[in-house]
């Protein structure tokens, strides 16, 4: 089997950086790219392979390490994102994406508390996510402040009517 051109693995990899990207971003719905909040890391740069600067940096606390090709070690990129978190102090959990042939879209590794953290947020609707990221990462008082605006959400109202009556 021919190997694959180091240029195209380098255009494999940047595909999954900008995927991920690119869906970070439309969580927040702010754009993505080069000198926005929401960006790739270049080729060859040390860090988390998605760049986060400001407000989103708070919203998103994960460094994300990506790796896309037919034979991933995963246990190496699992260590690389962990580690990853030694230098980057404001971020408090890793995400690692993978695409593999084998797979038709690409797959994430995480931590599993983190995990179940995210799910209890999500089974309580909008304002446990909300609360749970507060509390995790800023100070109680902005929960006690915030608890109210959160209720009144419309994306709230509605996420709390299906969790009474489903």
């Amino acid at each position: 089997m021919a190997r694959i051109k180091i240029s195209s693995a380098k255009e494999k990899a940047r595909w999954l950086q900008k995927w991920v990207a690119e869906r970070v971003a439309g969580l927040f719905g702010v754009p993505w790219g080069p000198d926005t909040a929401v960006s790739s890391r270049g080729m060859g740069q040390s860090g988390p392979d998605v760049c986060l600067v400001g407000e989103i940096r708070k919203l998103f606390p994960y460094s994300v390490e990506c790796k896309n090709g037919s034979s991933i070690n995963w246990k190496d990129g699992v260590r690389q994102a962990r580690k990853a978190l030694e230098k980057e102090k404001d971020f408090n959990q890793w995400l690692f994406f993978i695409k593999v042939p084998d797979f038709q879209k690409p797959v994430v590794f995480m931590d599993a508390e983190e995990f179940f953290r995210i799910y209890k947020g999500y089974h309580y609707g909008l304002a446990g996510i909300t609360k749970a990221f507060l509390v995790d990462n800023l100070i109680q008082e902005e929960v006690e402040d915030m608890e109210e605006e959160v209720k009144q959400l419309p994306c709230n109202q509605t996420i709390t009517k299906r969790v009474r009556t489903g």
